[in-house]
């Protein structure tokens, strides 16, 4: 007989590709980032990107968060204490 497949490992392989993917959206980021602080009279930082790569870093993160099944592991985890951890 066969074992009932869990939805979360059938498709671990594609939750693996994706952790990767916003893994290195979010080093891309912080790369971008870095280059103002490191070398602040280089270029003009505008309000307006600043927000727009907050945002993107936000929905990563949710993103990521959402992926994993987080929320729902039983554990009190949520998106504010994620967040926390990330940026710890």
């Amino acid at each position: 007989m066969e074992a009932a497949v869990n939805a979360a490992e059938a498709y671990s392989h594609i939750r693996a590709v994706m952790g990767m993917v916003v893994g290195l959206s979010l080093a891309r980021l912080l790369t971008g980032l870095a280059g103002f602080v490191q070398h602040p009279k280089k270029e003009r930082i505008y309000p307006l990107h600043i927000g727009w790569v907050a945002f993107l870093f936000l929905m990563l993160v949710h993103f990521w968060w959402w992926e994993h099944r987080l929320s729902a592991t039983g554990h009190v985890l949520g998106f504010g204490a994620f967040l926390f951890l990330i940026l710890f």
